[in-house]
């Protein structure tokens, strides 16, 4: 993979105008909107990519993507982040289009009452954190278990290193290993 150090002011402000300005100007406008019939899925996706952006954005707001090693708690936590992030987003964009097809269901099917239940509401709100989570957990595990498995290769962010992402045997070694057994 080659180095986009180059591209980095090109990479943030792609990520901030689109991510870090646009959506939250989007979110509080509809906030703020009293006529505006919004619905908390879409707000919910649109708040899952800020968080996107933000997280692909660590490395370059703290100054370390000019570094050719860049701080290893800073690149570690941006890896697990990112890990985390991609499917966070993945879970809100998919339940943001179940949203959009149960609206445009018949309004007495099953699935269009499914989805106007409140508690239903809340689970599906509540799914891409739980997701973020369990991936951002997973990942601290494994670039604490192995402390060479992220770097910045490509001079914009922090990754796990491709040998431990497609590796599937190393990854499942290592988290039994210590998740089971307690051993590194």
């Amino acid at each position: 993979m080659g180095n986009f150090r180059n591209l980095a002011p090109a990479f943030i402000a792609l990520l901030a105008a689109g991510g870090q300005v646009g959506l939250p100007i989007l979110i509080l406008t509809s906030l703020r909107s009293k006529g505006l019939n919004r619905h908390w899925i879409f707000m919910n996706f649109c708040f899952t990519e800020i968080i996107y952006s933000v997280a692909f954005c660590l490395l370059l707001y703290s100054g370390q993507y000019r570094h050719d090693q860049p701080n290893h708690a800073l690149c570690v936590a941006q890896a697990a982040i990112v890990m985390g992030v991609l499917p966070m987003v993945g879970v809100a964009a998919f339940i943001f289009v179940l949203q959009i097809w149960a609206t445009f269901q018949d309004p007495g099917s099953i699935v269009f009452t499914t989805f106007e239940n409140r508690y239903v509401l809340f689970i599906l709100l509540l799914s891409p954190y739980v997701t973020f989570l369990c991936f951002l957990l997973a990942s601290i595990l494994v670039a604490t278990t192995l402390s060479d498995s992220v770097g910045a290769r490509n001079g914009l962010f922090c990754f796990f290193k491709p040998t431990v992402m497609y590796d599937g045997h190393l990854w499942h070694v290592k988290t039994h290993n210590l998740v089971l057994d307690g051993n590194t």
